[in-house]
């Protein structure tokens, strides 16, 4: 039987921290361990999980970083799964997510997945949160939009290990996901259920947001980061791949204001 190991990083979330453990142990299909990274909460979290009193579930303290990267990093250094799944601790999985995932990795053969969410707010639970509808997600689909969250995404550690992990510097702050699931893109799809298996709660209050108020200045820390990583790791691009990315980079640093030759050349990118 394949192991799972879940990381949850936290910070002060005691209320609903809980909620998000006992949606992993629901799971039609049993995870090996639960790690709960712990980024220097001064709350009840460590008390509430002592409590529970369940050996899957494990503390991990991570003293306090303020960069949910550093502790999922040190969680998936610990881990002892052959897969990693993530999960914010203000969100909550459907019961048969893991089972249905694992099952469309062996079908497929890949080592990556992710899938749709419901939008939870304040008011309501809402639809689906993406309107994606392909079977897989692609570099070539990640350069447009982001189209995984993070709580759904199950991958192996030997990928991620590949990869390097999450980045560390405080620029990736609140974007370091997107960083790793291109970085990861670049080598494999990843494998896209339509179906939302997760709750994603969309707290103002409780989200880390970064102090960047463009969306351009966000992307430009995304693309130059990815494009020094794909030259120090001589990573090989498809050549559609590499000619989208050189594309979208001129369009980012023009704030999408290019040359009108650009937008023409880029009409014969297949």
């Amino acid at each position: 039987m394949d192991k799972v190991s879940v990381i949850i990083p936290t910070y002060n979330r005691q209320n609903t921290l809980l909620r998000a453990i006992h949606s992993v142990l629901k799971q039609t299909y049993p995870v090996h361990e639960i790690i709960i990274c712990d980024d220097g909460s001064d709350d009840d979290s460590q008390k509430i999980i002592t409590e529970l009193n369940n050996s899957k579930i494990k503390w991990l303290d991570c003293g306090r970083n303020g960069m949910p990267s550093i502790p999922r990093n040190k969680g998936i250094k610990v881990a002892e799964g052959e897969w990693i799944a993530f999960l914010d601790s203000d969100d909550e999985w459907v019961s048969n997510k893991i089972e249905l995932q694992l099952k469309a990795l062996k079908e497929n053969g890949t080592e990556a997945s992710s899938c749709n969410a419901f939008r939870v707010t304040a008011e309501k639970k809402e639809g689906a949160y993406l309107s994606y509808n392909k079977n897989t997600i692609t570099f070539n689909d990640l350069i447009s939009v982001n189209y995984i969250v993070c709580s759904s995404v199950l991958v192996s550690k030997k990928t991620l290990e590949q990869i390097s992990l999450f980045p560390e510097g405080k620029e990736y702050k609140a974007i370091e996901d997107y960083v790793l699931w291109l970085r990861i893109a670049t080598r494999i799809p990843f494998t896209y259920l339509s179906e939302p298996l997760v709750n994603y709660y969309d707290d103002p209050e409780s989200t880390i947001r970064t102090n960047y108020t463009d969306v351009w200045d966000l992307r430009k820390i995304v693309f130059t980061g990815l494009l020094d990583w794909v030259e120090k790791e001589k990573v090989k691009l498809r050549d559609p791949d590499k000619k989208k990315l050189d594309f979208t980079y001129s369009e980012i640093l023009h704030k999408g204001k290019i040359p009108i030759w650009q937008r023409v050349k880029q009409k014969f990118i297949k």
